[in-house]
């Protein structure tokens, strides 16, 4: 039988077994963000809400969403569990202000991308990843966004890449704020920085000076300037900040090297941010300006990189089963000619 019409009586079942009520779709849902991109929450947190669904000012929290079915917590991880397969594009598209849809942070809710999965390549496959990891950026910051109702556009970098950054990285990160309040772009035409879109995560592609960025700034800065005879120190207003593109590198296979990174690095900016498929080591002496992200913690469909990555393995392993059989061929022969 053809997988996307299995896939489909599955959905159909599981809905039917899982339905989620209509009262607590607004918590269902930010659970699902929390579920896709790994974030770790307490049990007894509130669940942040979409302001243009918060139609009750009753808080409910992740422990309590459990006791409702709609998913269960860990508390040594700190992890709310979701499956993605009980919230689909159709029940979402009934409601008004949604920002994500479940199939762009998990493709294999579209019957099609299933259909279509086993004839793509590996490389294909691999770049089916990255769509969905730039929603995942963005529903971290959703995330960080609604924790406050009176939260401004602009949110804490380091809650966007929490748990996805080293500890002494940390830092760097809180010194920016990140707005993303439009959503994501794609303009596969355009390939500098200067096409990054204000506000927005905007994804490039593979071909252009960076994949993708995000729209930041610094959280504060000061002036110096002369009173009298003293220097002094002014605070610039947040609207006065300078706003710029933070470019994301996404990295598939094995982790660039130092002289690849600095090559990539232009020095009129603040950060890069080098998204890897998993934990990678901090350069020696590009701390300070290469963040790399653990793209495997605020993801769910990070496998998807490592089936490209595990392909080119194996064809560096038969090249270098190749060269080696070519060398011991060549010394026979230097023996036999001797």
């Amino acid at each position: 039988e053809c997988p996307a019409r299995l896939f489909r009586r599955d959905k159909k079942n599981v809905l039917s077994q899982y339905p989620i009520k209509t009262k607590w779709f607004p918590y269902a849902y930010s659970c699902l963000l929390a579920s896709s991109t790994k974030a770790r929450v307490r049990g007894d947190a509130r669940i942040p809400l979409n302001p243009a669904w918060r139609k009750t000012k009753r808080d409910l929290t992740y422990y309590e969403a459990t006791t409702q079915s709609i998913g269960s917590h860990d508390p040594a991880t700190r992890r709310f569990m979701m499956p993605p397969i009980t919230f689909v594009d159709a029940a979402v598209n009934r409601r008004r202000a949604v920002k994500i849809l479940p199939s762009q942070l998990h493709p294999f809710l579209n019957a099609e991308v299933v259909k279509h999965f086993g004839k793509d390549n590996n490389a294909e496959r691999g770049r089916q990843f990255e769509r969905p990891f730039m929603y995942a950026v963005y529903a971290r910051y959703l995330l960080a966004r609604w924790e406050d109702s009176k939260n401004p556009s602009w949110v804490a970098l380091d809650k966007v890449f929490h748990g996805a950054v080293d500890l002494d990285q940390v830092p760097i990160l809180k010194e920016y704020e990140v707005n993303l309040f439009r959503g994501v772009k794609w303009d596969a035409g355009r390939r500098t920085k200067e096409d990054a879109a204000k506000h927005s995560v905007t994804y490039l592609g593979g071909n252009a000076q960076h994949d993708a960025y995000i729209w930041c700034r610094k959280k504060r800065a000061t002036i110096h300037t002369q009173k009298g005879k003293l220097p002094t120190k002014m605070n610039i207003a947040p609207r006065h900040l300078e706003e710029f593109p933070v470019p994301l590198q996404l990295r598939h296979g094995h982790g660039r090297t130092r002289s690849q990174l600095v090559k990539q690095f232009y020095k009129k900016m603040p950060i890069l941010i080098s998204v890897n498929q998993r934990r990678c080591a901090v350069k020696r002496g590009l701390s300070k300006k290469i963040v790399m992200v653990n793209a495997d913690a605020m993801s769910s469909i990070s496998w998807l990189w490592l089936i490209a990555s595990q392909k080119h393995k194996r064809n560096d392993s038969k090249r270098s089963r190749r060269l080696v059989k070519g060398k011991n061929d060549a010394d026979k022969l230097q023996v036999t000619q001797s």
